[in-house]
């Protein structure tokens, strides 16, 4: 009685019950973006600021002022330019230039996360220019800060909007990145593999193509389509530069195996991410599945040994009591008796709130 009362919890309980905390570009939840920036070359801005002595309140100073900015801008001194476009709009300036200094104003303001000031320099922008395209640059603009402010029906249509109009070749990839996240999620899968897929056609070889591999991996582990995902999942690992990237895929291929059952292989993914990269962002996961596996394939003695493992390095794990009670598992299939119970009287008296609490005094009782 008791093993069906346990393999019944099992088959309940989701096999993505824990997972590894979202990439920044997911869009999910807010962070703080701490942003160190360079000096600028001096003697690149002598020139232009001998004009704003000697020619105040004229057009050559406000050319001046505005190259300034864009000095501080190419180098990267995003907050320096901010204050330096503010500075352009706020004297006199044909109309042309101030078009200008607004567009790079929220350029500048995006390179900073200020999304919603960004939103509002655009706005401005619209309204004093109305002849100012709704496409390319503008839209992308709009579409990242959308993004980022997880605003994704927007996000997705200005994309769309983007890719309609004149953009670099780096801000068109940005932008089906964009759309395709937006898009799922917003839940239209379709519609995010084909941006995911029109940008790796696009630019087969692009860093943000392994970003398109690995979201449409996703996308198709959560549709069960195995075969699609895994092979999507591979190309990603291939394309990846950063070590990270590549531990965040071999996390996730191990995942698609293991709610694919097929354990054996998933366990060869979680080791080769813990063999690799011990201390990955993934790894305790990795751990935690792995000592799953183990149960799955009747490797009793491993699956213990994996758990015990898993309490020292992570004491601090936030599934603790999901973790005790599969060390609970692999104890009595190992035929420990005693140590199934104390680890599941220690589920009880660490995590009293555990939603496996029923449970686990149930197995107690039986």
């Amino acid at each position: 009685m008791k093993s069906i009362i346990v393999l019944t919890i099992l088959a309940l309980m989701p096999a993505t019950a824990v997972q590894a905390q979202p990439l920044p570009a997911s869009g999910k939840g807010k962070q703080l973006t701490v942003f160190l920036e360079p000096p600028v070359d001096s003697s690149l801005l002598r020139p232009h600021l001998a004009v704003l002595r000697n020619r105040p309140g004229t057009t050559e100073a406000a050319q001046a002022q505005f190259e300034i900015a864009q000095i501080h801008y190419r180098g990267r001194v995003y907050s320096s330019a901010v204050t330096e476009f503010q500075k352009v709009l706020a004297a006199p300036a044909s109309s042309s230039l101030t078009q200008s200094a607004l567009l790079s104003l929220a350029r500048s303001l995006a390179q900073l996360h200020r999304d919603e000031e960004v939103l509002s320099t655009l706005e401005t922008l619209q309204k004093q220019f109305p002849q100012t395209s709704l496409q390319g640059e503008p839209a992308f603009l709009r579409s990242q800060s959308s993004f980022r402010l997880l605003r994704f029906t927007t996000a997705a249509g200005e994309a769309e909007n983007a890719l309609a109009g004149s953009l670099s070749r780096e801000d068109r990839l940005e932008a089906l990145i964009v759309a395709g996240r937006s898009y799922k999620a917003l839940g239209k899968s379709d519609k995010a593999l084909q941006a995911f897929e029109r940008l790796a056609v696009e630019a087969p070889t692009s860093e943000l193509t392994a970003e398109a591999e690995l979201e449409a991996g996703l996308i198709h582990r959560q549709r069960r389509r195995w075969s699609e995902g895994e092979k999507a999942f591979r190309r990603a690992l291939e394309r990846f530069t950063h070590t990270e990237r590549k531990e965040e895929v071999r996390y996730e291929l191990g995942m698609l195996f293991f709610e694919k059952g097929t354990f054996v292989r998933a366990s060869w993914q979680f080791d080769s991410l813990l063999t690799l990269s011990p201390n990955s962002r993934f790894a305790a996961h990795a751990l935690f599945y792995l000592g799953r596996c183990y149960i799955y394939h009747k490797k009793y003695d491993k699956a213990v040994s994996e758990f015990v493992a898993h309490q020292s390095r992570f004491p601090d794990y936030p599934r603790g009591d999901l973790l005790l009670f599969y060390l609970a598992e692999a104890y009595r299939l190992q035929g420990n008796a005693a140590l199934a119970r104390a680890s599941l009287q220690q589920l009880l008296s660490r995590y009293p709130k555990s939603s496996l609490k029923p449970a686990a005094e149930k197995l107690l009782r039986g």
